[in-house]
């Protein structure tokens, strides 16, 4: 289990601790006054953070509309819908209160959540996107080593290759997800998205894992790519935000979800599902 004494202070945070359970405690609703024991029991919440918490439950709400899981009352929080990529991108969120390898699942949670935002982009440039996983390593026939990996991503993007030298020690070159969308005429220049997944708390130092330059040296775009990072978590300050959005574009869970549409992910929910109900006994 994860010690939250710090975390705890982060109204995020808190938020996610009672999002889950509302939605994985197998109860079809829960009191305020009911969550806002279990916070002060578990993990020693005052009210005034529950408050806050409560408070950033009812903007995620306002934010997402019917495509967020919860209803927000004022006197209780009820799951009114099931959203996959919401819980899923719940329940893998670092910070929660249990860690992510406790989950037991069968692959990689960081292969989970690329699986996961490639779908959520799949339609990022409308009908016709293009989407693949180029993380290493790959079960989609990526080749593993870089140069030839590279001719590889060239060839599904119908692009030539670069003149740039592609070093053999590079895996994925911080690129976990292309995504893309050709035209009928073929000719130059189409929009490229070019995403960076991760799992880390400490997401603000991701963000200059792509170099734009060198990605235009391997693959001969004519148009500089759009460079994305995404993450399972939200984000509550604006310093954070803004010290990534002035490297990249970011997709937090609340984006991905607003991306996602109705997304079916019901081996992936099934499985966190039934991790997170376990690990929730002790809150019955």
């Amino acid at each position: 289990m994860i010690d939250l004494a710090v975390l705890i202070n982060d109204k995020a945070v808190l938020a996610d601790q009672l999002e889950l359970l509302v939605l994985f405690s197998g109860r079809s609703h829960l009191s305020r006054h009911e969550l806002s024991s279990l916070a002060s029991d578990h993990w020693g919440a005052d009210s005034v953070q529950i408050s806050f918490a409560l408070e950033e439950i009812r903007q995620r709400r306002a934010i997402l509309g019917h495509k967020y899981p919860i209803d927000v009352k004022s006197s209780f929080l009820a799951r009114e819908s099931r959203s996959d990529v919401y819980e899923c991108l719940l329940g893998l969120t670092r910070s929660n209160f249990f860690d992510a390898q406790q989950l037991g699942l069968a692959e990689p949670d960081t292969k989970l959540l690329e699986t996961i935002v490639e779908q959520c982009v799949s339609r990022f440039f409308g009908p016709g996107t293009s989407v693949t996983n180029f993380g290493y390593p790959s079960g989609v026939g990526r080749p593993p080593e870089f140069p030839q990996a590279i001719s590889w991503l060239a060839e599904q993007m119908q692009l030539s290759l670069g003149t740039a030298y592609r070093q053999p020690r590079r895996k994925d070159g911080g690129v976990d997800v292309v995504v893309w969308r050709s035209f009928p005429d073929r000719k130059a220049g189409i929009p490229v998205m070019l995403v960076q997944v991760t799992l880390q708390q400490d997401f603000v130092s991701k963000a200059r894992d792509i170099d734009r330059r060198i990605w235009s040296g391997w693959l001969a775009m004519d148009t500089d790519p759009l460079v994305a990072l995404a993450i399972p978590g939200t984000v509550s300050g604006t310093e954070a935000w803004n010290e990534v959005s002035r490297n990249c574009l970011l997709l937090d869970r609340l984006r991905l979800t607003d991306l996602a549409d109705s997304v079916p992910l019901d081996n992936t929910y099934s499985a966190l599902t039934n991790s997170i109900r376990a690990l929730l006994g002790d809150f019955d």
